[in-house]
């Protein structure tokens, strides 16, 4: 009960407070009901926008710019910076 499934974004555990745990995101903030584009904000990197099309790609809001996901994780996410042209990391 409270999981959820998107053929796009996959599984992720919804709790009545808005966050979820998705299986790669890890636990993010959902702002949207949209099931087709969601906005959602990840602790450290900010609000992030994607939709069924793009997704790995994620729009993030605080710089104007998109990124790649490529792993990600509750501790970890691996992503390619498009505006800064470089792999990053974000966590341990």
């Amino acid at each position: 009960e409270g999981w959820k499934w998107l053929d796009w974004f996959g599984h992720y555990f919804e709790t009545s407070q808005g966050w979820i745990y998705h299986y790669e995101l890890g636990w993010i903030y959902l702002e949207s009901e949209d099931t087709r584009s969601i906005w959602f904000w990840k602790p450290g990197i900010g609000w992030l926008w994607t939709n069924v099309h793009l997704y790995p790609y994620l729009y993030r809001y605080s710089v104007s710019d998109w990124i790649f996901l490529d792993g990600g994780g509750e501790s970890l996410w691996n992503f390619y910076d498009f505006g800064g042209a470089q792999w990053m990391s974000l966590g341990e």
